[in-house]
């Protein structure tokens, strides 16, 4: 099965110039989006063949366990990290 591909970005100079982005001063994604979506599809994948869905919920509790992950390395909040992919 092959899928259609269509671009929705006509000019990607003049979005990129354009763009905006206004975020409130205390905004925290995991709080402020993923407990509000809860059971809604946040990621969607595939290769024409396999799909993978992740709900919000899903991807409050992989954050969870990584940043658990990452405390009992002793990076703490604030500090800065940098993740090689494999």
């Amino acid at each position: 099965m092959e899928i259609e591909q269509s671009p929705n970005m006509k000019d990607y100079k003049k979005e990129y110039r354009e763009f905006s982005l206004s975020v409130p001063e205390r905004f925290s994604f995991p709080l402020d989006v993923f407990d509000k979506w809860g059971d809604r599809i946040a990621l969607f994948w595939t290769d024409g063949t396999v799909e993978k869905k992740l709900s919000f919920n899903e991807l409050k509790t992989l954050s969870s366990k990584g940043a658990s992950a990452l405390r009992k390395m002793g990076i703490e909040k604030g500090d800065k990290a940098l993740e090689e992919g494999v």
